[in-house]
């Protein structure tokens, strides 16, 4: 028997395994302090706590990030690919990127070819998020597949709901946009810098602002003197 800062409920702290593709979900109980556990207690929280790391899959995100943004984007794409994601030929990532989800969340991340990836954005792969291909992705954008039912007011964020991304082909998602569960943004469409996407866009539109709306539609041709 060994004392530690905290102690184990006596049922699992998550609801639902690592090893699930559903998001795990948090009991109302937690460890408290001063309490006694023994060492069996110990090694069945760190195991649910790890269980469905992806050894490769965080080696390759670490290294990412290590490296300077715009310095070996070729060589994420690589190191990517070599953990299990999905990455089409000729795409390149300019910096860090996160990749978030229960059990094996490369599995449920696609990205086409041709394709720009800016630094620091971040994938929950709670669900799966598919990007068509020539996507440009600016810098910091959120791409979020897990949110909550509305629950009562003593707690608000109730049951974890997930719903798949997707982005079609020539898509151009501004720097800090945020994509939200269950959206679907039409091919040739521009999503502006810092916009919350809760609703589908379609093919060839811009859309913009909190929460995002369609401010036009966008021809074939290119524009000149545009900026999302």
């Amino acid at each position: 028997m060994v004392q530690v800062a905290r102690t184990l409920d006596q049922h699992s702290p998550f609801e639902t395994g690592w090893d699930s593709p559903t998001p795990p979900r948090m009991s109302s109980s937690f460890l408290r302090c001063g309490d006694v556990i023994d060492l069996a207690d110990v090694t069945r929280l760190l195991r649910e706590e790890w269980n469905g790391a992806q050894p490769r899959l965080l080696l390759a995100a670490m290294i990412s990030r290590l490296l300077p943004d715009l310095i070996g984007n070729r060589f994420r794409v690589a190191m990517l690919r070599c953990a299990g994601v999905s990455i089409g030929h000729g795409t390149v990532i300019g910096g860090g990127v996160r990749i978030v989800g229960a059990g094996r969340s490369q599995d449920r991340l696609h990205i086409g070819e041709r394709g720009w990836i800016n630094a620091g954005c971040y994938f929950d792969v709670s669900a799966r998020i598919d990007v068509g291909d020539d996507v440009a992705i600016g810098q910091q954008v959120l791409f979020l597949t897990q949110s909550h039912e509305v629950a009562g007011s003593s707690r608000r964020a109730g049951a974890l709901t997930t719903a798949p991304i997707i982005v079609g082909n020539g898509c151009w998602i501004g720097a800090r946009s945020v994509i939200l569960p269950g959206v679907t943004v039409g091919a040739g469409a521009i999503v502006a810098a810092g916009a919350v996407v809760t609703a589908d866009v379609p093919a060839n539109a811009l859309a913009g602002g909190v929460p995002a709306r369609v401010i036009r539609a966008l021809g074939g041709e290119a524009e000149s003197g545009d900026q999302p």
